[in-house]
């Protein structure tokens, strides 16, 4: 498999997947909003977690546990000749009982459908917060139930370990998220990055070609 010609660490419960846009209107646009000035480019526009070295929960239209092959080899809607982008990183100092902990306040969301109310809600605040130029947190504050990806992931740190990603974890978007772990890095490092992976591979070929 693809997955298996990469140099892949051994993933623990408790590290968070940050994904890249795909390039299509839904990623352009939630990267867009997401950007406050003067801000560096939002990355990520997608979350999830790993429940175990070997297993991911995420939120599509239901949050369902999936493997890590799935991620690794997960390809463009509209361009499948093409990855999906994503970043890996690793809170520095958890023990195992803390990575236990958020795992059993993640399953607590699984088979729960997306909330596209609270889509909804991120959405209006995102365009105030582009012209204010600031962070606007108004309708996002409101629990009807049904969460977002990054408020799965921000609440399971929040309720687990009380831990906060500089924003309360109802409000979070995955740019706040990727901004913080990018930000403190004597709290995360990043572990994987399938974009230097994917030209890791192809620099090594290249040479290889050259060689021979």
């Amino acid at each position: 498999m693809a997955g298996e010609q990469m140099q892949i660490p051994k993933f623990l419960a408790g590290d968070i997947i940050l994904f890249a846009g795909e390039g299509d209107l839904y990623s352009k646009v939630g990267r867009w909003m997401m950007q406050v000035a003067p801000e560096d480019k939002t990355y990520a526009v997608h979350t999830a977690q790993f429940i175990s070295s070997r297993k991911v929960l995420e939120l599509g239209f239901w949050v369902r546990i999936k493997g890590v092959d799935d991620v690794l080899n997960r390809r463009f809607r509209f361009d499948p000749s093409r990855r999906r982008s994503f970043e890996v990183w690793r809170c520095r100092n958890l023990t195992g009982s803390e990575r236990q902990a958020l795992t059993h306040r993640a399953l607590a969301y699984l088979n729960m459908r997306f909330g596209f109310i609270k889509f909804l809600a991120h959405t209006f605040d995102g365009l105030i917060s582009r012209l204010a130029r600031r962070d606007v947190f108004v309708l996002r504050r409101v629990d009807n139930g049904y969460p977002v990806c990054s408020e799965i992931l921000a609440t399971t740190y929040d309720k687990a370990l009380h831990y906060r990603f500089g924003v309360p974890p109802e409000c979070a978007d995955p740019d706040h998220i990727h901004d913080w772990v990018a930000n403190h890095p004597d709290e995360w490092v990043r572990i994987f990055c399938l974009e230097e992976q994917a030209q890791s591979r192809s620099a090594g070929a290249v040479t290889e070609a050259v060689h021979t």
